[in-house]
């Protein structure tokens, strides 16, 4: 299995954080808010998984330009 790149896994996770967010305010509006809070749960999830992959491309881009 391929590995992904540190920016495709920002990438997805910023885009799924976002979509999630406006999914979670939908639900809140029409469903309620136990459905929300699903949600916000998963949308702060992907969230932390974003902050974690911009401190990996950081890291990445640092060591790279360390070596150049």
């Amino acid at each position: 299995m391929r590995r992904l790149s540190p920016v495709q896994v920002l990438r997805s996770s910023a885009v799924g954080a976002a979509l999630l967010l406006l999914l979670a305010v939908a639900l809140l509006i029409w469903v309620g808010w136990p459905w929300a809070l699903l949600a916000f749960a998963l949308a702060a999830w992907f969230g932390v998984d974003a902050w974690r992959a911009a401190r990996w491309v950081r890291e990445e881009r640092d060591a790279t330009e360390k070596t150049s």
